[in-house]
């Protein structure tokens, strides 16, 4: 189905339609789709509905269903057939009824991001180009309905496939809707709403499609949806000056911290996909091992957060170092797992992966005492809450997102908790 749509001309969508029997068409008064202009004193004024596409295109009954996506898309131009009029959708640009040289800048604020344009290579197919267009698609995609829950990961496949075509350069998996190269980067996803955690025969646990709901890619104050950050096996892709060749000229505009390869405190050694067709089952096999620093951590005090009225765990202790309320965030993967009286009993483990926490020296010691290079500390230090499976030796499941100001924090594990200890702070262990 992919190669059907993205080498299709033009694609219709019956998009205000619930089902196959609504059809293109619906009653409309045709009036409502021309402009309302109000003159007042010597100027012309023009009334806009902002969230004319929003309501129109992106909420829509069509655009809720999972398998609509890839027809969406992939194709290089859709005509949508909405409730009140006909809406055009490319590569260069959207137009409508209203609108038919173009719709204004403020109802296109995305600038057509959100329409792949994967049949149109000139508009940028490396990597720093595709995957944050890749994780913007998976937080629109994880929001919409699904029959079966199995069907996640099958109903991504198309565009996975036509996106890791695309790639330059090549070397990139598809590991459960997660793209190797960024696989660092795009395993700190958190659930938004009332996310619900999936068994391991729809996903494994650090997949975003483990959990039934929408997702959000989150890394500590840094907006990972622009690419500013290198994976830290990645080594070819930062330059002589520690920048990431990958950044955007519009991300080095930014004030924010620069990360390069090095600051990484996690990277990925391994990974297993027992039937290479990229779910990675773990029932079957399947798993990825990780190197980074690994903590025992103790959660309690479930309660609604000042800042959104989330759920999260008011008090965390990481060694000697407790959560600074109102400041660090923690989202676990089941909003359910909150009201859970056996948290307490419970061992849990905080894998951080990034920032890499530098010993302070005498020379590069800031007046408190901490090195701060290429200001890092205005990163939160940010990574997975785990969980041990039982079955394995340095074997665990995720099972939340933490973000946490804990200091230079370094632990000291039992051999029973990990596959290696590599003696720097970092152990290696399995991920489910």
């Amino acid at each position: 189905m992919a190669s059907i749509y993205s080498n299709s001309w033009l694609n219709l969508a019956a998009t205000s339609s619930r089902d196959g029997s609504g059809g293109l068409y619906h009653p409309r008064n045709p009036a409502l789709s021309n402009p309302l202009n109000i003159q007042y004193s010597d100027r012309e004024y023009t009334v806009t509905d902002l969230s004319a596409w929003q309501r129109r295109i992106e909420d829509s009954p069509l655009n809720h269903r999972a398998w609509v996506q890839q027809e969406r898309f992939l194709a290089p131009r859709v005509v949508h057939f909405s409730y009140d009029q006909i809406w055009w959708q490319c590569v260069e640009g959207r137009a409508s009824e209203t609108y038919p040289s173009g719709l204004p800048h403020y109802l296109n604020s995305n600038n057509n991001e959100d329409l792949l344009s994967l049949s149109c290579p000139q508009y940028g197919t490396y990597a720093n180009v595709l995957h944050p267009r890749w994780l913007r698609w998976v937080e629109g995609y994880s929001k919409t309905d699904i029959t079966k829950d199995s069907d996640r990961l099958v109903a991504t496949a198309g565009i996975a496939s036509s996106f890791m075509n695309l790639l330059i350069p090549q070397h990139s998996v598809y590991l459960a809707g997660i793209m190797s190269e960024h696989l660092g980067i795009s395993l700190l996803w958190h659930g938004t709403g009332t996310p619900i955690k999936l068994g391991s025969s729809v996903a494994p646990s650090w997949s975003w499609a483990s959990v039934k709901g929408g997702v959000k890619f989150d890394c500590g104050n840094l907006e990972i949806t622009h690419p500013i950050l290198a994976p830290s096996w990645y080594t070819d892709s930062v330059r002589e000056d520690g920048y990431p060749t990958a950044m955007p000229y519009e991300a080095e505009r930014r004030t924010r911290p620069r990360i390069a390869s090095d600051h990484f405190a996690m990277s990925v050694l391994q990974y297993y996909d027992p039937f290479s067709h990229g779910i990675i089952d773990p029932s079957r096999g399947g798993f990825i091992r990780v190197r980074a620093p690994l903590y025992q951590i103790k959660l309690t005090s479930p309660g609604h957060s000042q800042l959104d009225n989330r759920l999260q765990f008011q008090q965390i202790q990481v060694g000697a170092h407790e959560s600074w309320p109102g400041l660090d965030t923690n989202h676990l993967d089941d909003e359910s797992w909150y009201y859970d009286p056996g948290w307490s009993s419970r061992k849990t483990y905080f894998c951080r992966f990034l920032p890499k926490l530098y010993p302070p020296t005498e020379t590069e010691a800031e007046p408190d005492g901490h090195n701060d290079p290429d200001g890092l500390d205005r990163l939160t230090p940010t990574g997975l809450i785990l969980e041990p499976t039982g079955k394995q030796r340095g074997e665990y499941q995720r099972i939340g997102l933490l973000s946490m100001h804990m200091g230079d924090t370094w632990s000291k594990l039992e051999q029973h908790e990990f596959l290696e200890d590599m003696g720097d702070g970092t152990y290696v262990i399995d991920l489910v």
